[in-house]
């Protein structure tokens, strides 16, 4: 069953945009990293979703790349907006993009999936936010992409948490190599470094693992490897509740790491989301709790997402959150620049 129908004029003429509909067909803005998991996994791996569209900035490369996909290629963000085959498009562009391709692709009834960070600024981020409260009530929605939600050990962690009383305290930590994208060394296309590159997404973890807002924040962060922007992290938060989270941001190590332990009176689960691992530990010692395969994150955004698209469950992750983990970072940033604790504010 399909709902009605809105309609907007652009150089491909003027057309209908059904807003549930059986199969969503994608056009994917950035052909990168991030870009090209998106494309393979809607091809290969995501029910009621195609892929009919692509553009990036290499033109030559985009085109040969279209080609081998057999899909279409558009010179532009703005002429692949204005694709009448296209039902909803991903994100994969630097943050400092973000705000106008998103709004213009609300505005052209389209759905959005958006990567993190949602803006550079907070302000951005706000009107990014006020799009899409306008564009719901049409029918068009955004799906944001913090996809460590999605990872196996933290899906056991929301099941087993009860095991250890009341939570206290949680200790995160993302540990990542030295490998940055062209734009990511840069300020003005990255928004700052690791605190809103890789940060956003333990910030997430904490709001999401608590179910409360960060209150406060205290942080320093230094430089390692990069000059511009810091690529290291250390903060100490509390939520609204009274829970203290330490968390802690390295990207110039060898290896990967994502600490994620919940401590409370009866006990502690100590995980690594990034190793696939998991044990509760109590008094009575260790024991490991099983967490199954590692999760494909970003397959588990498209299936959601084009779910929420197709009118068949609501957002699992909004706007809002991307807003609120966008927050913690600023707060991060004023509290190493002023030297003190900062409040986060909305």
């Amino acid at each position: 069953m399909r709902a009605f129908h809105y309609y907007a004029e652009g150089s491909h003429g003027f057309c209908a945009y059904p807003m549930n509909r059986d199969q969503i067909r994608y056009g994917v803005i950035g052909m990168g990293r991030q870009g090209e998991r998106y494309i393979r996994h809607i091809r290969n791996d995501t029910n009621h979703a195609a892929l009919v569209a692509v553009t990036r900035v290499d033109q030559r490369k985009g085109k040969k790349e279209a080609g081998a996909l057999g899909v279409h290629w558009e010179p532009t963000w703005q002429t692949l907006l204005q694709n009448p085959d296209v039902d909803a498009v991903v994100i994969c562009v630097p943050c400092s993009l973000h705000r106008p391709i998103a709004i213009a692709a609300l505005e052209a009834f389209k759905h959005v999936i958006l990567e993190k960070p949602l803006a550079p600024t907070l302000t951005e981020g706000k009107a990014i936010a006020k799009s899409v409260s306008k564009a719901a009530r049409k029918g068009v929605k955004l799906f944001f992409a913090h996809t460590l939600r999605y990872s196996n050990v933290i899906t056991a962690i929301t099941k087993h948490k009860t095991r250890i009383g009341n939570l206290v305290g949680l200790i995160l930590s993302q540990r990542l190599e030295h490998k940055p994208l062209h734009w990511e060394h840069k300020k003005a296309t990255a928004g700052g470094g690791n605190i809103i590159q890789t940060g956003v997404h333990i910030f997430d973890l904490a709001r999401f693992i608590t179910k409360d807002e960060v209150r406060h924040v205290s942080c320093i962060y230094g430089h390692v490897l990069e000059r511009e922007v810091e690529d290291r992290f250390t903060a100490i938060m509390e939520t609204r509740n009274g829970v203290q989270i330490t968390l802690e941001g390295s990207k110039y190590v060898q290896g990967r790491h994502g600490r994620v332990d919940l401590i409370g009176p009866k006990g502690m689960l100590l995980g690594d989301h990034m190793r696939n691992a998991l044990e509760f530990l109590d008094q009575k010692g260790s024991r490991p709790i099983n967490v199954g395969e590692p999760a494909m994150t970003v397959i588990n955004v498209l299936r959601d997402a084009t779910q929420a698209f197709r009118g068949k469950q609501p957002l699992k992750i909004t706007v809002d959150d991307g807003l609120a983990s966008l927050a913690i970072a600023q707060a991060c940033y004023r509290s190493a620049q002023s030297g003190k604790r900062e409040m986060v504010r909305d």
